[in-house]
């Protein structure tokens, strides 16, 4: 049995005394890491300008898919503009994704701490979050509990409150 087992080790020795001899010969290695990937040409005011046209475009259409990869390159390339995070904190509003939706308002604010339509769509976005707690609480406390009365009374208050959104603010 030891010999079926130093045999089968023997081509491994083989390659590692191979490899060895290699690297001491200075010869390149059998594994190569590979080279960083060149860091791509910094992006021009034309490329800025096209790039946030095809974004609005998109946003205009309603694809959202579309707007959102593109709105999101926006914000990489154009690091102190809040105009497009508050474009997809929009995009996330409208495809029902209410956590991004309120990081993407509070990143607009970050960079402008003064931009009115981002603080309000952030206080609509935590007001229907509020309202569907508010629902869950209402179904899961027991028909008999005041909780689920509450909670439903909330929850309609609430959604009275963002109903009316006035169409500037979007």
């Amino acid at each position: 049995m030891r010999h079926t087992l130093e045999r089968r080790a023997a081509p491994w020795r083989v390659l590692a005394a191979a490899a060895a001899l290699a690297v001491l010969a200075g010869c390149q290695p059998l594994v190569q890491t590979p080279s960083p990937a060149p860091t791509p040409p910094a992006a021009t005011a034309d490329d800025l300008a096209a790039l946030g046209a095809a974004a609005k475009a998109a946003y205009d259409r309603q694809e959202w898919p579309e707007a959102e990869r593109l709105y999101l390159d926006l914000a990489v390339k154009t690091t102190s503009d809040p105009e497009s995070w508050f474009r997809l904190g929009n995009i996330y509003a409208r495809t029902q994704r209410a956590e991004l939706a309120g990081r993407a308002f509070r990143e607009a604010l970050q960079r402008d701490p003064k931009h009115a339509r981002a603080l309000h769509n952030l206080g609509i976005v935590q007001l229907q979050e509020a309202a569907a707690t508010f629902g869950e609480l209402a179904k899961m406390a027991p028909p008999d509990d005041p909780l689920s009365r509450r909670g439903a009374e909330i929850r309609s208050s609430v959604q009275a409150l963002i109903a009316p959104a006035p169409a500037d603010a979007r």
